[in-house]
């Protein structure tokens, strides 16, 4: 999904004037697409680099949407650390793709036994 809006931006906002108007919203979502690269690299070596992107992101969303913290947002700041300390990059991102499924199969199945 990241990938797909990141392309979107690229190709659709940046070239027009909205690209001035938005241009916060642009910097913001650009470095949430660097921290889901970096974490997609799985290298222990992105830890710095992480932690510079999560800090500039939250600042910057936090100036743009003060009232929408939510407590996904602080748990990202501890991953740099955590990967300096395990020197390993542990990622959810298959486990949370696959929960749409498993939603879909309850729901079908809820549905089917719903039925009167």
């Amino acid at each position: 999904m990241i990938d797909s809006l990141a392309l979107f931006i690229d190709v659709v906002i940046r070239p027009t004037a909205l690209a001035g108007t938005l241009g916060p919203n642009v910097e913001c979502f650009g470095y949430l697409k660097l921290i889901s690269d970096l974490i997609r690299t799985k290298s222990p070596r992105i830890a710095s680099r992480l932690g510079e992107a999560v800090t500039r992101h939250h600042r910057l969303f936090l100036t743009l949407y003060p009232n929408m913290a939510k407590p996904k947002l602080h748990y990202l700041s501890h991953v740099a650390e955590s990967i300096r300390r395990q020197n390993v990059v542990l990622t959810c991102f298959s486990g949370e793709a696959l929960h749409k499924f498993g939603k879909m199969v309850m729901q079908t199945a809820y549905n089917l036994s719903t039925k009167t």
